[in-house]
This record gives structure tokens, sequence and C-alpha cells, in this order.
């Protein structure tokens, strides 16, 4: 990361637990902390709730970019009032169907899936384009 985007720097890393109340407090932390943090990348379900609300409480919304995962109400309604920047979608049904069909054709079928990789659709959401993705 730091050959191909060497002004981006990451401060560090926390783990939430997939839960808004420990993503809400480590955020309120590094915000107290860091005054020149600039963006906020969350890879679980349950966390962008927490961040949300610890931005809004610290009047940083906008001003600190978020992307986060998964199209929940939530995610949805902070991308829409700009607490979030980006929301990562991940076709979840996808994921769980293929894996299902793959390992049972594989099990009872002894078919051998069809190449190593299975790639499902990813929908980037943005505040202009969200309606027309959950829709």
């Amino acid at each position: 990361m730091e050959t191909n985007f060497p002004r981006i720097e990451i401060d560090s890393m926390h783990e939430d637990h997939d839960n808004s109340e420990e993503a809400y407090s480590i955020t309120k932390n590094i915000l107290r902390e860091k005054e020149d943090i600039q963006g906020i990348y969350l890879t679980t379900g349950n966390g962008p709730a927490g961040v949300g609300r610890a931005l809004k409480g610290a009047r940083k919304c906008g001003s600190i970019k978020v992307i986060c995962f998964d199209f929940s109400p939530e995610t949805i309604d902070m991308l829409k009032d700009s607490t979030v920047s980006a929301v990562i979608g991940q076709d979840p049904y996808s994921q769980g169907y293929q894996t299902i069909k793959i390992l049972y054709e594989f099990i009872v079928d002894r078919r051998k899936p069809a190449s190593d990789s299975v790639y499902t659709r990813i929908d980037i959401g943005l505040r202009g384009n969200i309606d027309s993705l959950v829709s």
C-alpha cells in the first residue's frame, strides 16, 4: 500500500467485535486523541452505527470520510445524511447460495468446481446512486 498510495497513512487498526457500542467507544477515543484523522474504514456490519454516533456527537460528519459494508437501513440512512461516504454492498444472497450449491455438487454429485474462484457482485453505494441499488 505504501508503494501505490504513499500519501495514505494507516494510523491504527481496532477490533470492534461487530459491536456498535464498542465501535462507538473506539471511535470516540480516536477522535479525542487524533485531531487530524481523515478517514475510517470498517469491515463489520454493526460497527458503522457506533462510528456514526461518535461522529455525530463530535460534529465530524462529512469532514471524516467513512467507508463501510452492507446495505442495511442504518448504513443507507447514514449515507444519505453524509455521515458515511460510501457503502460496499456484498450480494450476501449470491455468496451464500453459490457456496452451498458448489459444496452440494462436490459432495453429493462428486463434481469438481468449474474454477478455483467464484466472483459475486459488489456494488459501491454513494449518495447519488444508493436508491437505484437498493430498490
